[in-house]
This record gives C-alpha cells, sequence and structure tokens, in this order.
C-alpha cells in the first residue's frame, strides 16, 4: 500500500514544473466520482495532503467521501445536486439538510466544511429555465439554516454558476461591457446582493478550452497564458492576452453593475482534458496548468482586480468514465488523472534548485505532474456554449443498436476511439449442479435479463423470444462440454456502449454475436428450475411492463429518459425487479440486492446506484414497505 500512496503522489508531482508555496496555498481541485471504479476515499485524502492541497470541491456529501475528510483539515465545498433544489424551498427541508450533511461533520477534528454549494450550473440556457425558480428560495433556506445551525458565521452558501449567466453586448465585445444576461438579469441582481450581505463568494466556472472547441476562428494561444498575437484591447485601454483574464473581467463588470463591485469571486471549475479532440492533449494541458500556476504564484489578479489573490479550484482530480459524452467525447477525460489514478500527464523536468527547494520546504510541486485575427467571445462554462446544439447531441437517436454482447451505437462521423471498457468486477458465479448447469435463482435472473435486453433490441415479445430460444437447435458440431459450460459467459453482452463507424459494422457485428451465442443452447446452460423461474418472472415483465414503464418514468434520472437507447440494459433489470417483488412476492431486499449485483457486474459508471435509488423509491411508494434498512450485503439467492 505504502507503495502504491507513493507511485500515485509521485504522479501528481510530476504533473508541472515545482512552483512557490504561494501557488499551493488555496490551491482546491474538484472531486467527482462519476467512475465505474472510483479510487478509494481515504487514499485520494492522502493524496490531496500529500501533494500541498489545501481545498476540494464536492459534487454532493457522499457520507463515505465525508468520513474520509474528516480530521484532514482540507477545507471542503459540499454540494447540492440541482434535483433537490425544489424540496429545499421548503426551509424545514433545507434545515434537515443542514443537519444531515453539515453539522453531522463539522465539529472539531471533523471535516473542514467552508462552503456549501447550492446547485451546480442551474441557469445554465440549456436547462431552459428549470431551476429559475428554485435556486435562490434553496440559497436563501441554506444560508438561514446555518446560521440557525451555528455555522453561519464560518459556512457560507453559494451557486457555482456557469460563466453564460453574464456576457458583453453584441456591439461591445470587451470585458468592461459585462453586463448579466437579460433574461436573468433581475434574478442574478438579486442573488449577488443576498451574497454579498451573507459574506459568501460568487462562484463561477471558466473554461478557456471551451472557447476553443467551439469556434474554429479562435487563436490558439488566446487560451494560454504565455502571450498572444491578437490580444483584445478595451474600450478603457486595457489589453487582454488571455480568454481567463477576460471572461473573470467580464464577470467583475457585471459585478459592478449590479451594485456589488467588490464581492469576491471564486473559480470553482477551471482546467483543459486530455483527449477526446484534437485540442485535447496532455501536452496543451500542461501548458495550460503550468500558466495559470505561474499566474496564481504571482498573486497578478487580472486587469479589472489586480495584485489580489484568486482562490481556484481545478477540474479535475480525476477522470470520470461514467459521464456522458454529449457535450463531447472529451468530457470523460478532465483529470488530472486517469480513471485508476495514474498520471495524464508526463513528468515535467526537474531543475537542481527546484529539487533543492523541496528539500528544504521552501517550496511544494502542486499539480505539476475567412478567419478573424481578433479573439471572437469566449465560451463559457463546461457545457457548450450553444444550448440548441448541445440539446440536439444529446437526443441525436442513434441509427442502429443491438447484440447480445454490446450495445452498439453507430455514430457519423467516427467518433474518437473511447477508453476500453474496465471489466466487470468480479463475482461468485452463479450455482452449477451436478450435471455442469446453473442451478441458482442468479441465474434466473441473469437469464430473465439477457432475453428481455434481446427483445427490446429486436422488438419481440420477452416470452415468445423465451420459448423460441428454449427450442431452439444446437449448431452442427456442437459438442456438450461441462467445463465450457461452466465458464460460459451467457451474459457476453455486459459493459458499456460499443461504437462503431459505419452500419456495416454494425451489422456484422450482430450477426457474429448471433452465431456465438448459438453455440450454448439454454437448456444445456440451465437446469429446468432456473427455466421455469426465469420464464416466469418474464410473464410478469409483459403483464406489467405499461405499469412500470410509469413508474419508471416517475423515479429515474432525467439523463436516462433523454437516452433510453443508451440505458436499455439498465431498464431491463428494473422492469425485471419489479415484476419479480410485485408478482413472485420475493422478498424486496433480496430483489433490490439482486438487482445491484447484475448491474455492477453488467452495467458501467453510477447505474448500480441509480438502479437501488429508484427500486428504492418503488418499494417505498408503490408497494408500501419502509425501506429505511439497507439492503443486506449478501443475498440469499
Amino acid at each position: 500500500m505504502a507503495g502504491r500512496s507513493g507511485d500515485r503522489r509521485l504522479a501528481v508531482v510530476a504533473f508541472a514544473a515545482a512552483v512557490l508555496l504561494s501557488a499551493a496555498e488555496g490551491l482546491g481541485v474538484n472531486w467527482g466520482t462519476m467512475a465505474s471504479h472510483p479510487l478509494p476515499p481515504r487514499a485520494v485524502v492522502r493524496m490531496l495532503q500529500d501533494n500541498g492541497i489545501s481545498k476540494v470541491k464536492l459534487f454532493d456529501a457522499d457520507a463515505g467521501t465525508m468520513e474520509a475528510l474528516a480530521g484532514s483539515g482540507v477545507e471542503v465545498m459540499v454540494a447540492i445536486p440541482n434535483n433537490l433544489l425544489d424540496l429545499l424551498t421548503d426551509y424545514d427541508a433545507a434545515r434537515d439538510w443542514v443537519h444531515e450533511n453539515v453539522s453531522r461533520y463539522s465539529f472539531d477534528g471533523g471535516v473542514n466544511i467552508k462552503y456549501v454549494a447550492v446547485g451546480n450550473e442551474p441557469f445554465l440556457s440549456s436547462l431552459n429555465g428549470t431551476f429559475l425558480n428554485v435556486t435562490f428560495p434553496a440559497l436563501q433556506n441554506i444560508q438561514r439554516a446555518l446560521y440557525d445551525a451555528g455555522h453561519g458565521d464560518t459556512i457560507k452558501a453559494t451557486v457555482p454558476l456557469n460563466a453564460d449567466v453574464y456576457n458583453s453586448p453584441e456591439n461591445m465585445q470587451v470585458p468592461s461591457a459585462g453586463r448579466f444576461r437579460p433574461d436573468i438579469a433581475g434574478l442574478m441582481t438579486e442573488i449577488v446582493q443576498f451574497l454579498n450581505q451573507s459574506g459568501a463568494p460568487f462562484t463561477v466556472n471558466i473554461y478557456p478550452f471551451l472557447s476553443l472547441y467551439g469556434n474554429d476562428n479562435f487563436p490558439l494561444d488566446y487560451a494560454f497564458f504565455d502571450g498572444t498575437t491578437s490580444p483584445v484591447v478595451d474600450t478603457n485601454g486595457i489589453q487582454y492576452t488571455n480568454v481567463f483574464d477576460a471572461n473573470f473581467d467580464t464577470l467583475v463588470s457585471a459585478l459592478v453593475a449590479a451594485g456589488v463591485g467588490g464581492l469576491p469571486v471564486v473559480v470553482g471549475e477551471v482546467g483543459w482534458p486530455t483527449d477526446g479532440d484534437k485540442h485535447a492533449r496532455a501536452d496543451l494541458a500542461q501548458r495550460f496548468y503550468a500558466g495559470l500556476l505561474r499566474k496564481l504564484a504571482s498573486n497578478a489578479g487580472t486587469p479589472l482586480r489586480p495584485n489580489q489573490y484568486v482562490e481556484v479550484y481545478l477540474f479535475s482530480l480525476v477522470d470520470e468514465d461514467a459521464k456522458s459524452v454529449a457535450p463531447g467525447n472529451f468530457e470523460r477525460h478532465w483529470g488530472i488523472l486517469r480513471y485508476d489514478g495514474q498520471p495524464n500527464l508526463a513528468a515535467a523536468p526537474r531543475s537542481a534548485a527546484q529539487s533543492n527547494m523541496e528539500a528544504t520546504g521552501a517550496a511544494v510541486s502542486a499539480f505539476s505532474t475567412a478567419s478573424s485575427s481578433s479573439p471572437a467571445a469566449p465560451i463559457h462554462g463546461r457545457l457548450l456554449a450553444s444550448p440548441a446544439a448541445w440539446r440536439s447531441a444529446r437526443t441525436l437517436p442513434p441509427r442502429a443498436v443491438a447484440s447480445s454482447r454490446a450495445t452498439v451505437l453507430v455514430s457519423n462521423p467516427p467518433p474518437p476511439p473511447l477508453p476500453p471498457t474496465p471489466a466487470p468486477a468480479a463475482v461468485a458465479p452463479s450455482k452449477v449442479d451436478r450435471s455442469g448447469r446453473f442451478c441458482s435463482p442468479r441465474a434466473a435472473r441473469e437469464l430473465a435479463l439477457m432475453i428481455s435486453y434481446a427483445a427490446c433490441l429486436e422488438g419481440a415479445d420477452v416470452v415468445r423470444l423465451f420459448d423460441r430460444r428454449i427450442s431452439a437447435r444446437r449448431e452442427p458440431g456442437y459438442v456438450f462440454d461441462k467445463a465450457c459450460v461452466v465458464n460460459y459467459n451467457h451474459m457476453s453482452f455486459g459493459g458499456g456502449p460499443l461504437e462503431v463507424g459505419t452500419e456495416e459494422e454494425a451489422e456484422k457485428l450482430m450477426s457474429q454475436n448471433e452465431k456465438d451465442s448459438a453455440n450454448a443452447p439454454p437448456k444445456l446452460v440451465y437446469n429446468n428450475f432456473v427455466l421455469r423461474l426465469a420464464r416466469e418472472i418474464l410473464v410478469a415483465v409483459a403483464s406489467g411492463w405499461d405499469k412500470h414503464v410509469d413508474i419508471i418514468n416517475k423515479i429515474t434520472p432525467q439523463n436516462w429518459k433523454d437516452e433510453p437507447v443508451a440505458r436499455i440494459l439498465e431498464l431491463c433489470i428494473l422492469h425485471i425487479a419489479m415484476a419479480e417483488m410485485t408478482s413472485k412476492g420475493t422478498p424486496h431486499k433480496i430483489v433490490i440486492n439482486e438487482a445491484v449485483d447484475l448491474a455492477k457486474r453488467f452495467c458501467d459508471g453510477g447505474a448500480p446506484r441509480v438502479i437501488n435509488g429508484c427500486l428504492r423509491t418503488f418499494v417505498k411508494d408503490h408497494m408500501n414497505i419502509d425501506t429505511s434498512q439497507p439492503a443486506p450485503a449478501e443475498s440469499k439467492a
């Protein structure tokens, strides 16, 4: 363990050249966990401490993460997801949230909570105003609840906002003309005045990479900090040589116009991806971070706020392979480290002076591992600047899906290759009888899932498809081998979506998968008990399908509803679990545990957690059963 910890420390230390301690002072990092195999929280906290990272910004208040941070001294920004904002417009709910997620950890020797992030970029244009009416009331209630709990003087509520909440008018694209977006100007003025009164900062996410990604005419060097041949000259005579300063000062001008020119600003997210686009490369990321860290070390501030310390949270610590790639293929590659904790960036050369400075403790290494000639208006935020383009990217239907081995999504043009899908977690195999056939309820659920998935892809009735496959003739030349059957991967379609470039490739892959799956007839793989139970589950799935579709629509997250084709496997698990609970009478704890187990083995990302939550909601709201106790770690199946 010590060796691995040392390797990770070296990975981060090698990120960029050494910088003075003043740069690391106040340096923060975003810690996201949308990965198929998240790093252990305690290991991450040790890594932060080893590298002098004093602040971390979270996207929730997960108990495991908070417990790992206890006693570390790391300043923490905990977060409230957007889907809770409506609930928190009720003060009692806000008070309960503060009690459970702040007071519970905020004590001597506990978690050093500094901020509560109320939502995340809730005013994005692409969200179509979903959270406009609930964000400010939730912010007010959380800050009031913090005061009532005795934390209000030391813990402040803020709202991390995408930089698309402010801009400059079309006829004057300069920072000094910055104003809040016209459609939310009144609301933003109320929010910033409230932040000013409560002593909280304005939190903004700034992404120079997206200015470059969204505009082929954008000068490359303007995205970095080492000078440009095309500076932006403001009407006040100030020259801007990088888009970060221009973006930041556009916000400063908007704050001045709103009457709170002195409001502190925290940069909640800033970073550069290392893969997924022609400009998402490790060398450009290293160039960006090196310039940013030099800037932070100098406390140079920006032209409108010169010689000032800027509080910054880098985005992000680790790649997140379970995130949607709708904004772009780069979305999974913002990490300084890869999913497994290995460095995304090559080690920087180290001078003797730097080594000596580190040895004496005088310095630390912090995360070092027809065109226009003038820069266009920056694209703000981590999502695409054009809401229409982003929405169409999310909702564009795939032109082919299939196979019993993987979800095949045909994209046009062919996308850059995705990282390989991690192998499923090792689990105990289903029980096998004396004849070498699977004989446990777990195998029945696996078989039901395989048939349901195939039926969705083929548009077939699940029961008829089951009967057809059970009666299928074995392939010529097939030889029954017990040893092969025991190791038969009868869920070989599990794993993340596989992307191919053309429909022809998809058809070829589907055809091969059909041939492969036909080589092991179900009657030779499963015993009669499994076949009977699987069919009973599938009959229940078919009879309750319409009812369960309506329920699933209510309890699943929005991104699953937006991209149902990419969630066929997960939705099938929900249908099977609901059908078994309602028709077979299997105890809900066993069914939920088995469904989560299926999701862990055959789905990606956060599917197990979401399926667990959806099924608990289903049991509580539609079966009137108390689910307050956690499902057992091991089922009886």
